[in-house]
């Protein structure tokens, strides 16, 4: 199986210095796997790491959509998968870093996908309770798994449930295997200096201009707090400031608080969802460790 390096962890934790410092070791190239850097007017509120502070490091899959364009999970595997090739093919092992687990684990694990668009249109006269109860009678597997009330993902299991394969069966397809030989590294560090890392960069973001940045969005974009780009943390927490409901500072506080709670989902996703070996990357012996690690590995046939 062809190697694949995953530098994966919560939000702000180093996880992209890392990844940097590993891809100058082996000369190759990083793959991002942030679901909102893929969008090019998104910068100071995603904390993309700008062309100077990469040290020439070629940084894949960042700035490649406008955020009124829809960019899937299963887009992201297709040119995820098309860059891990073109990597491996230079004979180079790529490196994959960033924060969304969805996006790391379609990229490199044997996830299926239904090719289907749902047509809200034809269930819109249909209660939630009615579409539910279709969907038991359909497919109960997928029905055990969603709430009654989540009409979109009841409309998708649906929709898929009619085009043939159900979503359950679909799934027991998968063997939940990799699909490369994966070295996966995890960062981590201590939880409450964790927070006051994060908390010290929305601080940086807001000197930065993040709060300009979201406004001349809005007014190029009028629906900006809509669309599925801005759904992130840094961007949806402006709504209510910009609509008068919330004060600056109220502000400020719920994008920390939001960074905080998705830490611990994050935490908990990868736990579940990855083998990793979890390294504290705030510790220098250990950071070398990983380093001489992943070096040992990249030399294994």
């Amino acid at each position: 199986m062809d190697k694949v390096i995953i530098v994966l962890g919560p939000t702000g934790v180093g996880k992209s210095e890392l990844a940097i410092e590993i891809a100058k070791r082996l000369s190759t190239e990083i793959i991002s796997a942030d679901a909102f850097q893929v969008y090019r007017q998104l910068n100071i509120g995603t904390a993309k790491v700008p062309n100077n502070k990469a040290q020439g490091i070629v940084q894949n899959l960042i700035d490649i959509k406008n955020i009124d364009e829809e960019y899937s999970v299963r887009d992201y595997q297709l040119d995820g998968r098309k860059e891990v090739t073109r990597i491996i093919n230079n004979k180079k092992i790529p490196v994959v870093a960033g924060g969304t687990g969805l996006y790391l684990k379609a990229l490199t694990y044997d996830y299926i996908f239904n090719e289907v668009k749902e047509n809200i249109g034809d269930y819109s006269s249909f209660s939630n309770e009615e579409l539910y109860l279709k969907l038991l009678k359909l497919d109960s597997k997928a029905g055990e798994s969603i709430h009654p009330n989540n009409r979109k993902r009841v409309i998708r299991a649906l929709t898929i449930a009619n085009s043939g394969l159900t979503k359950s069966e679909g799934e027991a397809l998968q063997k939940h295997e990799p699909v490369y030989d994966l070295f996966i590294i995890g960062c981590t560090m201590d939880r409450k200096k964790l927070y006051k890392v994060v908390d010290q960069r929305v601080e940086k973001m807001i000197a930065l201009g993040l709060e300009n940045e979201v406004y001349t969005l809005t007014r190029e974009y009028p629906n900006f707090f809509e669309l599925r780009a801005t759904q992130g943390i840094g961007y949806k927490e402006w709504k209510e400031y910009f609509s008068g409901t919330k004060n600056r500072d109220e502000t400020i506080t719920l994008i920390k608080h939001n960074t905080h709670q998705l830490i611990k989902r994050q935490y908990t996703w990868f736990k579940h969802q990855f083998a990793q070996n979890w390294y504290d990357i705030t510790d220098l012996q250990q950071r070398g460790k990983v380093i001489n690690d992943i070096l040992e590995w990249s030399k294994d046939e």
